[in-house]
């Protein structure tokens, strides 16, 4: 980590030093306007601690890093601003300054903002690696700088970080949980202390050993694998974490797909947190049990529901959204693997999904193998096809014959990211499907 620091330390020399080089052959100074306040809303531009309370308190910094690729940043060299004080009515924002340096290119730049507690480390880096205290990042974002202009001033939306969008802090997990999160494209795990990291294909294994260290750890594989799972496995014992993690990836084609997320997500399961930026002009359609609560993706904006709340609605386990995406794109699902799930089911229509990131499998089958549906006489399952197949596949279960309908027989087969209508006649009471699951299962 030592090593790390001084060669970070050698890095921000040079670059400076080709700073200072370049703009004796007159290349334009970059102007920004560091700060959050000063953005429009929506989206949300607020830095918010762990509870999902705007940030408060002038102990707490933030700090920008840019670079010319998200893989190279580098913290600038002005001081980092502080937040404003608790009482302020601009919670969640921290204190303008504006930022003069010389560009070695014309740009585009990506950068970052972080936030951290200085009562606990003076820089981002030791206050990450602290077992205690708050500190977070932004996404990366593009930054454009202005062209440098015949008469000055330079134009001030130009100066401002308009692709930001706010984010929230966390903390170190305490001894032996797992948390993961997405870098450039892979999986990362967060942990305290030393410990044997065990990954496996699929929710039921098998469990195979892959990492004995301290964290931070980035599995290489999971930039080629499009679904994983994480665990501690500790000797003697063996000791499992109290938690495991994973991801999946759905390649969404242009249409109609029903799609869902079988995870606990760092930072809460709204369809705003899981889908971040989508492709322009994407929608979501949520069934609230009469109608649909819709959100549309707008490129530099964010999610706008048209006012009608719908911003708040969510992809928990077990529960599905029909998605609309005017192009096809990826996107990663992962968090916290439910270790209990009791979804509801209710008389009529319902938008279903698997409590558990389990799949392709039986709906009704007992697990592991299947899901474990509940399923009653009448209940009908409809399956949407998009993306240039066959529409819906229906099938019907009646008691003592089985499964009637597009399946020839056998029941439905539920893939990990999907999710389908279910029709329950009016006749019976409502009902949960119930899952668990077992780290050291």
């Amino acid at each position: 980590m030592k090593n790390a620091g001084v060669s970070s330390l050698l890095r921000l020399k040079i670059l400076v030093c080709a700073l200072v080089a370049v703009s004796a052959y007159g290349q334009p100074m970059m102007t920004l306007q560091f700060c959050n306040d000063c953005l429009p809303s929506p989206p949300d531009r607020l830095v918010r601690d762990v509870n999902g309370n705007p940030l408060v308190g002038t102990n707490y910094v933030a700090q920008l890093y840019w670079g010319m690729d998200p893989g190279s940043l580098l913290p600038t060299t002005a001081t980092p601003a502080r937040f404003k004080p608790a009482g302020t009515p601009s919670p969640g924002t921290w204190q303008r300054i504006t930022l003069n340096f010389f560009t070695p290119a014309a740009g585009p730049y990506y950068l970052q903002v972080r936030v951290w507690d200085t009562d606990v480390a003076p820089t981002y880096e030791q206050a990450a690696a602290s077992a205690t205290g708050q500190y977070g990042r932004s996404e990366p974002f593009v930054y454009n700088p202005c062209s440098s202009p015949t008469v000055p001033p330079l134009p001030l939306d130009c100066e401002k970080m308009l692709n930001f969008r706010g984010f929230r802090l966390m903390t170190n997990p305490s001894d032996r949980l797992l948390v993961i999160r997405e870098n450039e494209g892979r999986a990362e795990l967060l942990y305290q202390g030393t410990h044997t990291i065990q990954t496996a294909p699929a929710l039921v294994g098998p469990w195979t050993t892959i990492y004995s260290s301290t964290a931070p750890f980035i599995d290489p594989g999971s930039g080629t694998n499009n679904m994983r799972f994480y665990r501690m496995r500790d000797d003697p014992g063996p000791t499992y974490s109290v938690n495991a993690v994973g991801y999946y990836r759905l390649n969404l084609c242009a249409g109609y797909t029903m799609i869902a997320n079988h995870f606990n997500a760092l930072g809460g399961n709204t369809v705003t947190n899981i889908l971040k930026s989508p492709p322009d002009d994407t929608q979501t359609y949520k069934f609230n049990g009469n109608a649909y609560d819709s959100l549309s993706y707008i490129a530099g904006i964010g999610w706008d529901d048209g006012g009608t709340g719908a911003a708040n609605s969510t992809m928990s386990p077990g529960e599905g959204v029909f998605l609309f995406a005017p192009s096809p794109f990826t996107q990663i699902f992962l968090g916290d693997v439910p270790l209990a799930s009791a979804v509801p089911i209710f008389r009529g229509w319902n938008i279903l999904s698997s409590p558990m990131p389990q799949g392709p499998a039986p709906i009704t089958d007992e697990p592991p193998s299947g899901l474990g549906f509940p399923v009653m006489n009448g209940d009908t399952v409809f399956q949407f096809r998009g993306c240039g197949e066959s529409g819906y596949i229906v099938n019907e279960f009646i008691a003592e014959l089985g499964w009637r309908g597009d399946g020839n027989g056998s029941a439905p087969v539920i893939k990990v990211g999907e999710s389908f209508f279910l029709f329950r006649g009016p006749w019976y009471i409502e009902a949960n499907w119930i899952r668990n699951f077992s780290v050291g299962q």
